[in-house]
């Protein structure tokens, strides 16, 4: 996600999504890839008006285990809906696509959002592709309405 900008592209609509549920006083949990592994950047909570720090030192840089975050997101979602019942959950995943092949995806029991950040001149479409496979809504972070990640979420 370095080239063509989609990294920072992705921060700020990350920034900007943050800002939204600051506004609509909504939790948030952020479950950030890179390096080969996957790691909580901010366990549900609400969200805050400050920027977060782990924001700024978000990166990229290939080896994402993308398939195996899905599945860690799939083990905290079933906990939470134990915990919390049947509160609404709305799942955004980020990615360019740069994937290699799966086999099998675990069912995420909420609203969810494939958002391709893929921007580079030759693309390979496989965010599209998790989309279906997840029965997930689609939409390219070029095409988001501006100001806005509730059109798509819908």
């Amino acid at each position: 996600m370095r080239r063509h900008g989609a990294l920072v592209h992705a921060k700020g609509v990350l920034l900007g999504y943050l800002e939204q549920a600051y506004r609509a006083r909504a939790s948030v949990a952020v479950l950030g890839m890179a390096g080969g592994q996957s790691r909580w950047l901010s366990p549900a909570r609400r969200a805050s008006q400050q920027t977060p720090g782990w924001l700024e030192s978000l990166g990229a840089g290939g080896g994402t285990p993308l398939i195996e975050s899905i599945t860690l997101a799939h083990d905290w979602l079933q906990q939470r809906q134990r915990r919390q019942g049947g509160e609404p959950v709305k799942v955004v995943v980020l990615t360019d696509g740069r994937v290699r092949a799966w086999t099998r995806l675990p069912r995420l029991d909420a609203s969810v959002l494939v958002l391709d950040a893929e921007c580079s001149p030759v693309r390979l479409g496989r965010a599209h592709e998790l989309a279906a496979d997840l029965k997930a809504a689609y939409c390219h972070i070029d095409d988001l309405p501006v100001g806005s990640l509730e059109q798509p979420l819908r």
